[in-house]
């Protein structure tokens, strides 16, 4: 396979065992790799992949419940999204019918709250997003965001007293550019990179990446566009963090929906379709560090990717996996 400089595929793609309405949402919990994402018929499932090595294909699915004792199912319009907390996986999705946003966890073994929790500030007032909400999480803190029907993104955070409670921070707009409420199209990516949370989204006017820092719960204000605002997003990008370093994945706003890598600042830029010609996705991907193969590549670490093929290019609920590294 012929490869660009900075990256270097392990394995060759393979189909999962999953269909999926969208793109998955993707962390790394207990020593498995977790996706969650909704079926064919809208509803939430969680999956976790028992070990790491590419040849295998082995995934175990989960589905995700309201209320556990009445079997009432999660149903959603949008991708969920899962990140691991305090020893728990949490799951949040926004209603199929309505707007709201809720919440449910797991142990990794399948053992859920008895009843999945609709999230609240700590003033009141239903946490409602028009598309996927998403989340991040530090040692201490969970962060969560989405966008408005006017594309206007809001955040809320909360701590380990009260992540199983309804009751968060109150919503905020306090990601802003230039004195006005930042807008997207797609939701943001939120991840941690040491022990702070930052947004990544795509500018609603042209299509660039804007980034901005959440500290101590105070947002930085925005950097410019990503790559002097070359770098261009199709939907919503995944974000990677490892050490000092983040990787922003998302499909390329172009006519093939190729998905592309790019490192934070525009150093390096990759396009997975150099590579795999079958890396083809309109929707998000899914991504996550994992550990590294021994025998395969040196490294103690490398990157997992999931994404969901475009309807042009194959079974239109289909996932594939693929893993790859990238040099230091």
């Amino acid at each position: 396979m012929k490869t660009t400089p900075g990256q270097k595929l392990i394995d060759s793609d393979t189909s999962m065992p999953i269909k999926s309405m969208t793109g998955p949402s993707m962390t790394f919990f207990n020593g498995q790799l977790w996706i969650a994402y909704i079926d064919p018929q809208s509803r939430v499932y969680v999956a976790c992949r028992h070990d790491n090595d590419p040849t295998t294909d082995k995934w175990k699915t989960y589905q995700v419940w309201t209320n556990v004792s009445d079997g009432a199912q999660a149903m959603s319009d949008y991708r969920p999204s899962i990140c691991a907390y305090q020893n728990k996986l949490m799951v949040f999705w926004k209603g199929r019918s309505d707007e709201f946003i809720r919440c449910q966890a797991q142990d990794g073994t399948g053992n859920w709250w008895s009843k999945a929790t609709q999230l609240k500030g700590v003033k009141g007032g239903d946490f409602q997003s028009a598309n996927a909400p998403v989340a991040a999480a530090t040692l201490s803190r969970l962060t969560l965001a989405w966008i408005d029907r006017d594309d206007k993104i809001w955040f809320s955070s909360t701590d380990e007293r009260t992540a199983n409670a309804k009751w968060w921070d109150a919503a905020t707009q306090d990601v802003k550019v230039k004195g006005t409420p930042a807008t997207s199209s797609y939701p943001p990516a939120i991840a941690v990179l040491k022990d702070a949370t930052h947004f990544y989204w795509r500018n609603s006017e042209n299509g660039g990446i804007l980034h901005a820092l959440l500290d101590n719960s105070k947002v930085v204000a925005p950097d410019g566009p990503l790559d002097r605002g070359n770098w261009q997003a199709g939907a919503e990008n995944a974000v990677l963090t490892r050490g000092t370093k983040a990787w922003i994945i998302s499909p390329a706003e172009n006519d093939q929906n190729d998905i592309s890598v790019m490192t934070n600042g525009g150093k390096k830029r990759i396009s997975l379709m150099n590579a795999n010609p079958d890396a083809y996705s309109a929707r998000p991907c899914g991504a996550a560090i994992v550990p590294g193969i021994p025998t395969v590549n040196a490294k103690p670490w490398r990157i997992f990717l999931t994404w969901r093929m475009s309807t042009s290019e194959g079974d239109a609920h289909e996932l594939r996996e693929q893993t790859f590294i990238m040099e230091d």
